[in-house]
């Protein structure tokens, strides 16, 4: 895990501790140095931190098959539990909003299929940000620095984009314009985008 305002450090979950769990380490890129920022419970498959580089989101599983997704405000808060879901049910998140009130997920959860949603950690609102009808979210691009959801891809057939960041939009339709594969990104800066084409 990554922040562009924390460029000396990363955050690497490493199971040193405890080979049957990943525990978060912060590692200091000038001198190597690993300290345990948060220790796994037991539970939990993977973590997510805000723009500070504070782990404040994590995914877990529960007994009854289905999956469950924490929060805590700040690195000293409590965790608590955003959302569970049945077993017939998918939540991933995946950012934090650039201000840390919003978790970006690819979500199910009382739907037929998986959509990009935006949940207030606090109120546990949740905002619609892209859908489908009868197709599943798959890729979602999401802005390093600005913590935005800039895209998300569906397949109805062939890839296709929902751009909800207007900035780009003339970046996605060019580039469709330039080849007949399904469009991917790979990579990108704060201003390009670099695209992988699958041909079908």
């Amino acid at each position: 895990m990554t922040a562009a305002k924390r460029l000396g450090e990363i955050l690497a979950a490493l199971n040193v501790r405890d080979r049957r769990m990943m525990d978060v380490w912060r590692i200091d890129l000038r001198t190597g140095a690993a300290t345990l920022e948060v220790e796994n419970p037991g539970d939990v498959a993977w973590w997510i931190a805000d723009d500070e580089l504070v782990v404040r989101a994590c995914y877990g599983f529960t007994p009854q098959g289905g999956c469950e997704v924490r929060v805590r405000s700040d690195a000293s808060a409590p965790w608590r539990t955003l959302l569970k879901t049945s077993p017939d049910e998918e939540a991933w998140p995946l950012s934090f909003s650039k201000d840390g009130r919003e978790l970006f997920l690819k979500s199910s959860v009382g739907r037929d299929t998986m959509c990009a949603v935006a949940m207030d950690i606090e109120s546990r609102r949740e905002r619609e940000i892209a859908a489908m009808d009868g197709f599943d979210a798959e890729e979602m691009l999401i802005h390093p620095v600005r913590r935005e959801l800039d895209a998300v891809a569906f397949a109805p057939a062939r890839r296709k984009w929902v751009v909800s960041n207007i900035a780009l939009r003339a970046d996605f339709e060019a580039l469709a314009r330039a080849d007949d594969g399904d469009l991917g990104v790979v990579s990108r800066d704060r201003q390009r985008l670099l695209d992988h084409r699958q041909r079908i």
